[in-house]
């Protein structure tokens, strides 16, 4: 049901991203990432009744070199902040183990390829006048991901690529973290396509992953 507008018939809701005015599809705005969320006091139609949200910290990263920390390997790893609520929990709990029993972990993660899209798709993803922009529906997403999932999985067992195991292996739950993994500590030169992949990842291509620990699983 959409909720009732004070002062201001269902038609005259201003949309800020298409500049005209409607009822539809506005609740589909809230989404992911930056969006535009509709307030519902509106009492003259000039006014935009959609407000921007803030970057989700799972997006593509700003910067592919502040704040990154080179692995011998040739791994680049950046943690970010946690939940407010996961602080303690992140400073308790113990890094994964298979001698103990944490090696079992329910991850998130996003993937995307660097350079994985042409400066046109780009730019149609962040114009808010597209229907391909991130602010125009909830299913746009950034032409570079490749992945966004919730996965189980065991350290020293599960099929993963070197760079993304590396970067497991001294996070704990709650911690947050952005990879770059080089081609050869990820697909290598033979690259990867799947179904549970947005697209293929070409070969030699240099990866970005946002990672968050959720739990362990005992």
């Amino acid at each position: 049901l959409l909720p009732q507008v004070v002062g201001a018939e269902s038609d005259d809701i201003r949309d800020q991203v298409t500049k005209g005015f409607t009822s539809r599809d506005f609740l589909a705005r809230l989404q992911f990432g930056k969006s535009y969320i509709p307030v519902l006091n509106c009492t003259d139609p000039s006014d935009a009744c959609f407000k921007e949200n803030l970057r989700k910290w799972y997006d593509y990263p700003q910067s592919l070199t502040e704040g990154f920390t080179k692995t011998p390997t040739g791994l680049y790893m950046k943690d970010l902040p946690p939940k407010a609520d996961m602080k303690d929990i992140v400073s308790k709990a113990p890094l994964p183990s298979s001698d103990d029993g944490t090696n079992t972990l329910q991850v998130f993660s996003v993937g995307y390829i660097v350079d994985g899209a042409s400066p046109e798709e780009l730019a149609e993803y962040t114009n808010p006048k597209s229907k391909k922009g991130r602010n125009y529906d909830l299913r746009n997403r950034d032409p570079r991901m490749f992945q966004m999932q919730s996965i189980v999985l065991s350290l020293g067992k599960s099929k993963l690529i070197p760079g993304f195991e590396e970067a497991l292996a001294t996070m704990r739950v709650g911690m947050r973290r952005t990879v770059i993994v080089p081609p050869k500590l990820g697909y290598g030169s033979a690259g990867k396509n799947g179904e549970a992949f947005r697209q293929p990842i070409p070969p030699d291509a240099t990866l970005v992953f946002n990672i968050e620990v959720e739990k362990i699983l005992r």
